[in-house]
């Protein structure tokens, strides 16, 4: 599935102006409130299970964005801070990775015989541990590559 320019540009512009909003709003005002932030991600998960265009574009445009903010200031310590951590470090390679993961999976990966819920918990599972080994990777690169620009 492609995007054309004309309609996925004004959504990622969207959401980086809206990111700026974020932030702006985070340092002035913040949420600091547990169960505000349950709320709002308790509605996101909600949100899943409605087969709705317009509840697709109000999740999009307004409330996981809320969510990021209602959550941002929610501090965690112990085992909860550890998991936020290591979901936290592999974000970004799972981002990456996610979508590759699944179009080999689809072409390769024989997955026709599972039901749709099967489909996703081992498709989910192959893309997390992947992006957790190249989180791992990426730590060992930044270390080495740090150890050689103190060298120069």
């Amino acid at each position: 599935q492609t995007c054309a320019l004309p309609i996925c540009f004004p959504r990622v512009i969207y959401h980086f102006f809206i990111g700026v909003l974020i932030y702006t709003q985070y340092l002035k005002y913040g949420f600091n409130s547990r169960l505000l932030a349950f709320i709002s991600v308790a509605l996101l998960m909600t949100t899943f299970a409605v087969n709705s265009a317009l509840v697709s574009m109000f999740t999009l445009f307004i409330l996981a964005p809320f969510v990021v903010l209602a959550n941002a200031k929610i501090a965690f310590d112990g085992y909860a801070e550890r998991v936020c951590t290591w979901l936290g470090d592999i974000s970004y390679p799972l981002y990456i990775v996610h979508w590759p993961i699944f179009q080999l999976l689809y072409l390769f990966g024989h997955l026709e015989g599972l039901t749709p819920s099967a489909r996703v918990l081992v498709m989910g599972l192959i893309a997390v541990v992947l992006a957790w080994l190249l989180a791992i990777l990426d730590k060992n690169v930044r270390t080495k590559l740090s150890k050689n620009r103190a060298l120069l």
